[in-house]
This record gives structure tokens, C-alpha cells and sequence, in this order.
């Protein structure tokens, strides 16, 4: 992916207009271009535009080396205007092979490339809680900042595993081979049901922890049911509204999973 910031990519509008309108045969605003020179140079580059790029090298390199005899000097002024329209013209025929895309204002901050999208103020980190989420928590925030709602829904259900098998491993129950949520589920609430037939002794705050126990589980068989299983099995597509809607609540569930649990 190329990243070049809007004010790059206005410079060099600017310099465009600037070659375009303005009277190129003058020393003033010959200087005015050379000195934008560089900078346009490094534009091309970002952007990969190779020809320019290499156009602008060579107008860089003649600028310096002026002529040294007084009747050279108009020729070389006429030929500096040439070169600078035709550098113009190249540019604009590589731009047509470039296409731009934005991303949204409010997505830049909390979103794209935020290495903590799941973090909140003032709680425990989630990020730091489960490591292993860490990269498909960020792909998450990614895709969505990038309107790639189903990639992003994917990548959220590959989070929530994470958080699932964070519970279970609160529990001592296995991770089953064949990777089966439901398999999991069941453990984890087939394990409650043993607590409180007098399997083993119940800690202090079971009830706090019961209610826990059992309300995750009810919302992994949401997830699992509403969009893990559609998304990752039966080819579902989203829409961005839909994927921003999961990336809430999963985010915020997985708050709640840090705050309680222990990386398995």
C-alpha cells in the first residue's frame, strides 16, 4: 500500500498549476520551480511514478549546471520551459494510472492502525490481557477503517476464540481438536452444573463468578449463532453498518473478558 499524505499529493497539484500558468521564461519563477523540484521528486517516488521520477532528476541536474557563456543563457531558459512542460504532462499521464482512495477522518484516530483498537481508558488492556488477539484485533480495525466489513467480521471472530478459549482454560477444560465452539460450550456449561452438584469445592465468590461463567457462555452461543458461524462457514457478506455494529460488541465483550480473565 502507498501512503502519501493529501498535502503531498496538493503540492504537486500546485505545482502543475504553477508550470501550467505561470511564464516559465522568467529567472524568478524558474527559481520558484526548482525549488518545488525536490519535493515533487519525492511525491513521485512515493507515488511510483518511476518516469517522472527520473524526469525530475534530470531537470534537477540541468538547473545546476547552467550555462556558463552570457548568449547560452536564453537558450537554455527556453529549453528549461519546455522540459518543465513536458516533466507536467508526464506527471499527468502517470497520475491516470493511479487511483485514490480516502480514508475517513473518523477512522484514522481510533481505527486505522490503531495497535490497541480495543483498549479503553482507564480498564484493564485487552490487548495486553490476550496477545494472541493482538493481530486480528488490529486487521479488524483495519478492515473496517477500509470498508472491508466481511474481512473485518472474520477477523473478529478469530478475536473471539481467543476470548472463548481464555474461559474455557479458566475452567481446566481442553480445547477441543476439531475446533468446535459449540464442543466448548457445552464444556463450559456442563462444568457449572458439576460445581453446583458438589463437585469439588465451591470458591467464596461463586455466585459472582457462576453468573459470569454462565452469561459468557450465553453470549459466545450469540456470536457463534448470530455471525461465526456465517461468516466463517456459509460465505456470509456484510455491510459496513452491519460489521461496525459487530466490531462494537465484540470489542466490548472482550473488555468484559479482560477484566475477569487470564490469557490461556
Amino acid at each position: 500500500m502507498i501512503r502519501l499524505e493529501l498535502s503531498d499529493l496538493m503540492r504537486a497539484v500546485a505545482f502543475l498549476d504553477l508550470i501550467g500558468g505561470a511564464d516559465t521564461t522568467t529567472e524568478k519563477n524558474q527559481e520558484m520551480i526548482f525549488k518545488m523540484l525536490p519535493g515533487i521528486r519525492g511525491v513521485c517516488r512515493e507515488l511510483e511514478l518511476d518516469v517522472s521520477g527520473r524526469y525530475a532528476n534530470e531537470l534537477i541536474g540541468k538547473w545546476l549546471r547552467p550555462p556558463t557563456k552570457p548568449g547560452d543563457r536564453q537558450e537554455f531558459i527556453e529549453t528549461f520551459q519546455q522540459e518543465a512542460g513536458n516533466f507536467a504532462d508526464t506527471i499527468r499521464r502517470e497520475l491516470d494510472t493511479k487511483l485514490f482512495l480516502a480514508i475517513p477522518n473518523r477512522a484514522l484516530g481510533d481505527l486505522f492502525e490503531n495497535p490497541r483498537p480495543f483498549d479503553k481508558e482507564g480498564i484493564l488492556s485487552v490487548s495486553e490481557r490476550f496477545p494472541d488477539a493482538n493481530y486480528d484485533m488490529q486487521e479488524a480495525a483495519n478492515c473496517l477503517a477500509l470498508s472491508r466489513p466481511t474481512a473485518c467480521v472474520c477477523h473478529l471472530m478469530r478475536v473471539l476464540e481467543v476470548g472463548l478459549a481464555a474461559l474455557a482454560g479458566d475452567l481446566h477444560i481442553p480445547w477441543p481438536d476439531r475446533n468446535d465452539w459449540q464442543d466448548v460450550i457445552n464444556a463450559i456449561e456442563g462444568k457449572i452444573k458439576l460445581f453446583e452438584k458438589g463437585s469439588g469445592e465451591l470458591p467464596s465468590d461463586w455466585r459472582e463468578k457462576r453468573q459470569f461463567y454462565a452469561e459468557a457462555a450465553t453470549q459466545f452461543t450469540h456470536f457463534k449463532d448470530a455471525w461465526r458461524n456465517y461468516a466463517m462457514h456459509f460465505h456470509a457478506v456484510y455491510d459496513e453498518g452491519k460489521a461496525d455494529i459487530i466490531f462494537r460488541s465484540v470489542r466490548e465483550f472482550m473488555q468484559v473478558l479482560a477484566a475477569r480473565l487470564k490469557p490461556r
